[in-house]
């Protein structure tokens, strides 16, 4: 087996200083209603999404998430609640399934493919079927809308992958963070597996890669049973004992591969720490976020926890990168600084790696 660990992101990504998030989702939607959309404010999308993209690249994410600019339920659950299918409940419509950030993307990667030579490699991210459940309908799982939701994100992706000649679908995933942590899930381990089979089986047809995106590694063994899902990713730089809840055997058991959280996301707890180290509250002092991440979150820092990693999972560790998404962040420019010492603390691993030290 060889070596091929790839970095990623999760998706999202702060925002320019001078942009309305409120906005953002106002347009998101009409675009994915396909209505009217003001040129001024569809260049202002864009803009966003070409900026986001820029830093993503910039860092040397090798396989960058297209960027989430919007709540992660509201973005799909709305235009599910207001175009789904007469006879199929939370269905959305094949005409409504293509993400607007997708949408608005597609000139960055035809820019990319020429200045390249290759088109755009690209994640598609997209909240999970029982994610949307849990937040819309509650912790008590109705089947038949569970269901319907995995096919509504399986059209999703289908629309994500099919919209461009400019990019590559590398990798999908499912982002499911609550499972493990809703201590009120009532579900039946088939309905979850059923729904998540419908969801990556068009996937599955492509052999693109599929990511689970967790933040606890408690139904690990529901996972392994999903045919559809090769890839578990779980957050280890701010829970590293979630490392542990992880068995080399089992993974090489069911043949499935790990995508590991090497760097922290959690900003207010990276915060607090900071300031209980050195006296400075970064809030206050917000030119000192920089300095901050280079420190909490340095290369060197990085680079030891892919080690540890890798000394537990080896060559069954296929993606790596921040633990989760970097929209709470204050600046864009202190994200890209994480993305960037993330690149570098794992190019260092490879480099060593491929010296046999």
């Amino acid at each position: 087996m060889t070596l091929r660990i790839t970095i990623d992101d999760i998706g999202s990504f702060p925002l320019p200083e001078n942009v309305d998030k409120e906005k953002l989702e106002e347009i998101g939607l009409k675009l994915s209603l396909c209505e009217k959309v003001e040129e001024r404010e569809r260049g202002v999308f864009e803009n966003v999404i070409e900026k986001i993209m820029d830093y993503k690249l910039k860092a040397g994410v090798d396989i960058p998430t297209y960027p989430q600019c919007r709540d992660m339920i509201s973005s799909f659950m709305e235009v599910i609640d207001r175009s789904y299918l007469k006879f199929k409940p939370w269905v959305v419509r094949k005409r409504n399934s293509l993400l607007p950030e997708l949408k608005l993307l597609r000139n960055y990667a035809y820019k990319f493919h020429l200045e390249h030579g290759h088109k755009l490699p690209l994640r598609l991210c997209i909240t999970g079927p029982l994610e949307l459940h849990l937040a819309t309908v509650g912790p008590l799982i109705d089947e038949s809308l569970l269901l319907n939701l995995g096919e509504s994100v399986g059209r999703f992706l289908e629309a994500g992958i099919k919209a461009s000649h400019h990019w590559e679908v590398k990798v999908i995933s499912l982002d499911e963070p609550s499972l493990g942590l809703q201590p009120n899930l009532i579900a039946e381990e088939e309905t979850l597996i059923k729904a998540w089979r419908k969801a990556v089986k068009i996937v599955r047809k492509r052999g693109i890669d599929v990511q689970i995106h967790l933040h606890s590694p408690v139904f690990t063994p529901t996972i392994y049973q999903v045919k559809g899902i090769s890839i578990i990713g779980i957050e280890c730089a701010e829970e590293p004992r979630n490392i542990y809840g992880i068995d080399r055997k089992e993974l090489e058991a069911w043949d499935k591969f790990l995508r590991i959280g090497i760097s922290r996301t959690n900003i207010f707890s990276l915060a607090m720490e900071y300031k209980k180290k050195v006296g400075v509250d970064v809030w206050k002092e917000k030119e000192k976020f920089v300095e901050m991440i280079n420190v909490l979150e340095s290369p060197s820092l990085i680079y030891k926890r892919l080690k540890k990693a890798y000394k537990l999972f080896g060559e069954r560790i296929y993606y790596v990168g921040p633990d989760c998404g970097l929209s709470a962040w204050p600046t864009q420019k202190v994200a890209f600084q994480l993305l960037k010492n993330t690149v570098e603390g794992v190019k260092k691993f490879k480099e060593e790696l491929g010296k046999g030290k």
